[in-house]
C-alpha cells in the first residue's frame, strides 16, 4: 500500500486489541485477563530486531520456536515480508506463512540489500492479543 495511512492500518487490530486488555487489567484480576504472548525469534526471547547476514539465493530458516503464552493460550503464527522498511523491493517469498517456521528464499538479485521480515505471534485469549518481532537479512554478495 501506498497511502500513508497504511502505515496504521496493518497494525489496527492488534493496537486496539492490546488497549482492550490493558483496560481488563484495571479492572480483573490477574488470572481473569489476558496477557500478550512471548514471541521468540530464532532463539531470541528479547524484543529487539534480530539482524542476519545471507547470500544472493540462499534460504533462511526461521523459527518462533519457544514462542509462548503466560495464560496458556494457544498461539498461532504469521510470517510476512515488510517491504516498506527493506531496500530489496520485489517479492520474496516465505515457504509456509503461518506456520511456527518459515523459509526465505533470497531471491538471486538481492545482493547488497536488506530484506524485513516480521513474525506476528497471536494468542487465543480474549481479546487476542499480538507480538511482533522483526529480523532484518542484511543480503552480501
Amino acid at each position: 500500500m501506498t497511502d500513508a495511512r497504511a502505515t496504521v492500518w496493518r497494525w489496527r487490530p492488534a493496537f486496539q486489541a492490546d488497549f482492550a486488555a490493558r483496560m481488563a487489567w484495571c479492572v480483573k484480576p490477574a488470572r481473569g485477563a489476558n496477557h500478550p504472548p512471548v514471541a521468540v525469534l530464532n532463539g531470541d526471547k528479547g524484543v529487539g530486531v534480530t539482524e542476519l547476514k545471507a547470500r544472493p539465493g540462499e534460504k533462511v530458516r526461521l523459527t518462533a520456536a519457544g514462542s509462548s503464552d503466560p495464560d496458556g493460550d494457544p498461539l498461532s503464527f504469521r510470517w510476512f515480508v515488510y517491504p516498506e522498511a527493506g531496500t530489496y523491493d520485489r517479492d520474496v517469498q516465505l515457504s509456509d506463512a503461518a506456520a511456527e517456521t518459515t523459509v526465505l528464499t533470497l531471491p538471486a538479485d538481492a545482493a547488497e540489500k536488506t530484506v524485513h521480515v516480521v513474525l506476528e505471534v497471536t494468542d487465543s485469549g480474549e481479546p487476542a492479543l499480538t507480538r511482533y518481532r522483526r529480523v532484518v537479512i542484511r543480503v552480501g554478495r
